[in-house]
């Protein structure tokens, strides 16, 4: 994953996740093996965090760690009509941190 546009998400429904996959600069998967990972979305890089996904409560989850893959799980959504920014960071075991990907997220009243 690097610099995504998602598809718009209407406000007050259930969004249904995505997986990103790391991958070294050879373009293999990454092992995460020990890693924990963090997404956050704000509306611009110096407001309030609006939502966050974490290995820690599991609404990031590493099932496989030597595939690369992170799932973002299943969550309802109800957050202000905007564009988020969003960034994704995995810390090692070692305690370097990493950002993985980035990207956008439209959340709209109503996908015309």
């Amino acid at each position: 994953m690097s610099n995504n546009i998602l598809a718009p998400h209407i406000k007050g429904t259930t969004w249904y996740g995505m997986v990103c996959t790391i991958t070294e600069d050879d373009g293999s998967p990454k092992n995460l093996t020990g890693v924990t990972a963090i997404s956050t979305f704000r509306k611009n890089h110096n407001s309030a965090i609006a939502l966050e996904f974490k290995t820690s409560d599991a609404s990031l989850t590493i099932p496989n760690p030597i595939d690369g893959k992170i799932y973002y799980n299943e969550r309802f959504i109800d957050i202000a009509e905007a564009h988020y920014i969003f960034d994704l960071f995995i810390t090692t075991s070692d305690g370097k941190v990493d950002k993985a990907g980035c990207g956008i997220f439209p959340i709209v009243l109503c996908n015309d």
